[in-house]
């Protein structure tokens, strides 16, 4: 091969490449003069090792600022592992799309009852267990989620489980009170089919899951249990409502999230069973609108960009948070043999959000997924029931939040004489003041209500409900 006219560069360069790897360790830009002669010196940073060893793979790479950017940014010389916070902590590969997030969820109650002759023990047994007039501490929830993706960011995963759910009475866990149900809450892949980056015209995203997860009904059965207004659901929220089971459910939102849509088909026999107890399926769905949706995000937009510009401007967000409105409902077979009947429901929701207050309300009708559920299987005895709340909201301070909810419910249609009605009280305070998801990651609350139960109980997450008012004081951790 002939020989550059100006000479081989190449001694030259492997005498600056071998400089520059002896510089490595020293004061950014200063070459240092080598330690004396017998004078023992310190080993070098772990980074700049790793740093040392990618430039002896590339050495063109011989830039100051490249290898400052290398010595912020070690995990692009190891190609192993990042981690952090945000909205829960998380690891994740820089190369092969693997990510691990860590989530909880825990509440703590103080409970009270007050007395009452005509209110119920709180759980059945000999003698009655947990008298109904008794003052208790309760674990409420302590949920732990593991989540992540795999391979690529349309791969997800979801694993939650709920220790508390395994704390009972002092007897087995009964499908009669919610709260001691099995552990096992979620347990579903999704696979996006659709992601906002995509051109699709109509639809922004679309996602497939399969697996345990919660159905879709009712605005604040389907809410997570931390956002809350009050420490514990309304009726038709937590029997409608907040109920899992496996299935399969095809959710997303459209024309730039002006509306949001969930339909799948779910066994309908309740949490955790090994397998249905028969060959038809519940079939669930819920459409919410948000008219002005693309107002609040163009809003948002434009106030982000004016205090980006020099210098800032002050442009106000939107005074209005959210308008929705929505329908959900469900229709399936349940039993097993002569014993079958249908298990339809349906209902209506709404939600404003403006400015420092809330209005949010809902109403429910008939029978819901896994009611009836024993050992022996579901009967045919089930009534309708119907139920509706109004909940009014509003910020007094910067961290406080005073919230009014009103609730009917019926648990027979056929039977006029056992409506119950319940007023509740609230008071939120927030450790985090901003306004969204974030803020209700740690906070307390408060609840008193009047409740008018008349002839008849109704199973509570906590227990049997009777005429005794209550007060609840929740303590709550959530990231």
């Amino acid at each position: 091969m002939e020989a550059s006219p100006r000479g081989s560069l190449g001694p030259l360069c492997w005498s600056i490449f071998a400089f520059a790897l002896v510089c490595l360790g020293k004061l950014p830009g200063n070459c240092q003069e080598p330690s004396a002669r017998g004078k023992k010196s310190s080993p070098p940073d772990p980074i700049e090792q790793e740093i040392a060893d990618y430039l002896k793979k590339h050495p063109e790479v011989l830039d100051d600022r490249i290898t400052k950017h290398l010595k912020e940014h070690p995990e692009e010389v190891a190609g192993g592992l990042s981690g952090g916070y945000d909205n829960g902590f998380y690891l994740k590969t820089t190369k092969g799309n693997f990510d691990l997030k860590l989530n909880f969820l825990g509440q703590i109650w103080y409970d009270h009852i007050t007395g009452d002759d005509e209110n119920p023990s709180l759980t059945t047994g000999p003698a009655g267990f947990f008298p109904s007039d008794g003052d208790s501490f309760l674990l409420r929830r302590s949920e732990l989620k593991f989540s992540g993706h795999m391979f690529t960011d349309r791969l997800a995963w979801r694993f939650m489980f709920d220790p508390v759910r395994a704390i009972g009475g002092r007897s087995s866990p009964s499908e009669s009170f919610p709260e001691t149900k099995r552990t096992v809450k979620d347990l579903f892949l999704d696979f996006t089919l659709i992601k906002d980056s995509d051109p699709i015209p109509v639809i922004d995203t679309l996602t497939a899951r399969i697996g345990q997860t919660k159905t879709p009904q009712t605005m604040e059965g389907y809410n997570h249990a931390g956002f809350v207004d009050f420490p514990e659901r309304s009726i038709i929220g937590f029997t409608f409502g907040d109920f899992r089971e496996p299935g399969a459910l095809l959710f997303g939102t459209g024309f730039e999230k002006t509306f949001e849509f969930f339909g799948g088909a779910f066994n309908g026999n309740g949490l955790n069973a090994l397998r249905d107890d028969n060959d038809q399926k519940d079939v669930i769905g819920r459409l919410v609108l948000h008219p002005l949706a693309q107002y609040i995000a163009e809003g948002d937009k434009e106030a982000a960009a004016a205090k980006k510009e020099k210098p800032p401007r002050e442009v106000e967000k939107p005074l209005l948070r959210d308008l929705a409105v929505g329908i959900s409902g469900s229709t399936g077979v349940d039993g097993r043999g002569g014993k079958k009947f249908h298990q339809d429901a349906g209902g209506v929701e709404f939600n404003l959000e403006y400015w420092i207050s809330f209005l949010r309300a809902e109403w429910y009708h008939g029978r819901p997924q896994g009611l009836n559920q024993s050992a022996t299987g579901p009967t045919n005895a089930a009534p309708a029931i119907e139920g509706w709340y109004v909940t009014i909201g509003v910020d007094i301070l910067k961290n406080l939040q005073a919230a009014v909810r009103y609730q009917e419910f019926d648990p027979n249609i056929n039977n006029s004489k056992d409506l119950v009605d319940i007023t509740t009280l609230g008071l939120t305070y927030f450790f985090d003041p901003s306004h969204g998801p974030k803020s209700h990651g740690a906070k307390i609350q408060a609840a008193y209500s009047f409740n008018n139960v008349k002839s008849t109980t109704v199973n509570m997450p906590t227990g049997v409900l009777g005429d005794g008012d209550e007060f609840t004081l929740a303590f709550q951790v959530d990231f």
